[in-house]
């Protein structure tokens, strides 16, 4: 593929990273994300699968884990505040995304990071949470 095209092509996914950094606090559906890029979902998808090898919602489902994480990691902040300021209306659907997305509960995850060493970093790759 040409330079240009090959730019071309990866366009949307770039686009697609630099709003969900933005943005993913608030917005956590792919079509949203689509809607507001000017793409089709179907395209949105593509270029993440292209690029990152993961599907939009996976992306984002992913970026709120991560984030999820650190505040619980490295902040005192109760599950019910970080459950809202990633834009979940209620901390019952936080708890089941969080479980869904690391295989702990936010508090049983908080409990093992403050057993574990002060340096210890989170793996944003162990946060997938869709197939």
């Amino acid at each position: 593929m040409p330079y240009a095209a090959e730019e071309a092509s990866q366009e949307p996914y770039r686009f697609f990273r630099h709003e969900l950094e933005r943005s993913f606090a608030v917005q956590h559906q792919a079509q949203d994300y689509a809607a507001r890029l000017g793409y089709s979902v179907k395209t949105l998808n593509r270029a993440c699968k292209r690029a990152a090898g993961r599907t939009a919602n996976q992306r984002i489902d992913a970026r709120l884990a991560v984030e999820a994480q650190r505040l619980l990691a490295h902040t005192d902040v109760p599950v019910a505040a970080v459950s809202h300021r990633l834009g979940f209306t209620e901390p019952a659907n936080f708890g089941k995304f969080f479980t869904r997305a690391t295989g702990r509960t936010p508090g049983a995850f908080r409990h093992m990071q403050s057993q574990a060493d002060p340096g210890t970093e989170i793996d944003p790759r162990e946060s997938s949470t869709r197939p």
